[in-house]
């Protein structure tokens, strides 16, 4: 059997226990399994992902899982770290500052954040973001109708598909607000769970928590 580089093998261990962690808190009364396996994934599009079933080809296993693609991972994150800002809608103009990179740190915390994310929809549809939600933000808020605007248009971009948009706006919109808290200094697996876990006409009560 092929085994993973060490580096891989590190960034697959680091990775899975962030996702782990994570999702211990968000559903404590099951949590469930990330499996990690040797190889590239099919497309990069595919090297880390929720599932709702298990895949054909893991065949000892019933249920839903988390899979990671171990083959070259320590690369792919090695990229995210040289090429994904963090949009600091808060705090920056946008025209005028350049974002900061995300640390390896925040790395993982994007990933697992956006992959529980999607578990949470899955369990629980009602929930999701779109892109009217922004409308009922105040004022105060204008850095979430940013978010908002953003996000819509990164994800028209990439996503065709009416369904596979939705949930991956819904993935990304939680990503975006956690990392952005999580760079001002919110480090609480509990908090960032209740993040996760926010359906639209909760996020400015729980977001009020962290200001």
């Amino acid at each position: 059997m092929e085994k993973l580089k060490e580096d891989d093998l590190k960034m697959a261990e680091m990775l899975s226990k962030t996702i782990e962690k994570l999702d211990k808190i968000i559903f404590p009364e099951n949590p469930i399994e990330v499996f990690v396996l040797t190889h590239p994934p099919p497309n990069e599009s595919e090297r880390f992902y929720y599932c709702s079933q298990a895949p054909s080809f893991i065949t000892d296993y019933k249920g839903e899982l988390y899979l990671i693609f171990g083959g070259g991972l320590a690369k792919r994150i090695e990229e995210e770290e040289e090429q994904k800002s963090i949009i600091l809608f808060k705090d920056s103009d946008l025209l005028k500052t350049i974002p900061p990179l995300f640390t390896l740190e925040e790395i993982l915390i994007s990933l697992s954040v956006h992959e529980t994310r999607h578990r949470f929809y899955n369990h629980f549809p009602e929930r999701f973001f779109s892109p009217q939600d922004w409308k009922n933000t105040g004022n105060e808020y204008e850095y979430l109708r940013r978010v908002f605007r953003y996000v819509e248009l990164l994800c028209r971009e990439i996503y065709t598909s009416s369904e596979e948009f939705k949930k991956e706006f819904d993935a990304a919109i939680v990503e975006h607000i956690v990392v952005e808290k999580w760079h001002h200094g919110m480090r609480n697996f509990s908090d960032i769970a209740n993040i996760v876990k926010s359906k639209p006409e909760e996020l400015l009560e729980t977001l009020n928590k962290f200001k």
